[in-house]
């Protein structure tokens, strides 16, 4: 489940049963971005600016615990590679 902080009655549900792999990218002057691509290659992008590096690393444990593929575009941003 996807939460909107802004928005709390926002959600997204996503069974992980779904999700192909997971990428975590960084764009210029902007948050941190995990993008969802689910086994018929749909693509959803979720902005994350108030997690910190700590949490990525945490999410990038869990999901491959579900052996979901984890890649990381935004190595410069992240220090565990």
């Amino acid at each position: 489940i996807i939460l909107n902080h802004a928005l709390p009655f926002r959600k997204k549900v996503i069974r992980l049963s779904d999700i192909h792999e997971a990428v975590f990218e960084y764009h210029y002057r902007g948050p941190t971005v995990l993008r969802i691509i689910t086994k018929d290659f749909r693509s959803k992008s979720f902005l994350a600016a108030t997690l910190r590096v700590r949490h990525w690393f945490d999410l990038k444990i869990a999901l491959e615990a579900h052996a979901i593929f984890v890649r990381t575009e935004a190595v410069h941003a992240f220090d565990w590679d």
